[in-house]
């Protein structure tokens, strides 16, 4: 399911790291950006994260730490290529 998102970063923001903590969870940290900062840009342009691990809501966050998606049961392979452009773009525009 997600291999579509994950080919979008490779290609069109290397920088970014993937890591995978279940099968519909994908965690992205991008150097340089803060996450809160990134949960709201994507935000505003229609892809909704989340800040941080789930369970550790009450610590603060580090800088690195990775914005989360979750994948649903319905989330189509194409809505997962979809916002990883938006993502991308958002990104690219954050780092600027």
């Amino acid at each position: 399911m997600s291999a579509g998102f994950r080919e979008e970063l490779a290609y069109s923001l290397p920088e970014a790291e993937i890591t995978y903590s279940n099968p519909h969870i994908i965690n992205v940290s991008v150097p340089g950006i803060l996450p809160e900062l990134l949960v709201l840009a994507l935000e505003r342009n229609g892809v909704l994260v989340s800040a941080g691990p789930a369970c550790n809501s009450n610590k603060p966050e580090l800088p690195e730490t990775p914005v989360r998606i979750s994948l649903g049961r319905f989330t189509t392979e194409d809505e997962m290529r979809k916002a990883a452009k938006i993502f991308c773009s958002t990104a690219k525009n954050l780092l600027k």
